[in-house]
């Protein structure tokens, strides 16, 4: 199982608050259904976390899904550089990791 693509929709909630909407399309390439969790975070360019949620679901044999996840930034630096960073596990073990630049517009 592997994340294939990662795309980063940021949403203006109000003046100070933004929504860095995620999705996570994620392969399961066995012959069995996997339970999976997904971790995504977004760090600024200190590489401090600003934002994070997490995510439990099932991929089926062959299948594929796409994760969407709300990931809520207060007060980001607008034009600005992060990274969402979305962490895929299975039983507990990290098994894929892949990242999406994100800029909040001015």
């Amino acid at each position: 199982m592997k994340i294939t693509d990662v795309k980063v929709f940021p949403e203006k909630k109000t003046a100070d608050v933004w929504d860095a909407v995620t999705d996570t399309e994620i392969v399961n390439v066995t012959g069995s259904d996997i339970a999976a969790h997904l971790v995504t975070r977004l760090t600024d360019a200190n590489e401090n976390v600003v934002g994070k949620t997490e995510t439990d679901f099932t991929v089926k044999a062959g299948g594929k899904v796409l994760v969407k996840q709300s990931v809520l930034t207060y007060s980001p630096m607008l034009g600005e550089m992060y990274v969402m960073s979305c962490a895929l596990f299975v039983n507990g073990a990290e098994i894929c990791r892949q990242s999406a630049a994100l800029k909040f517009p001015r």
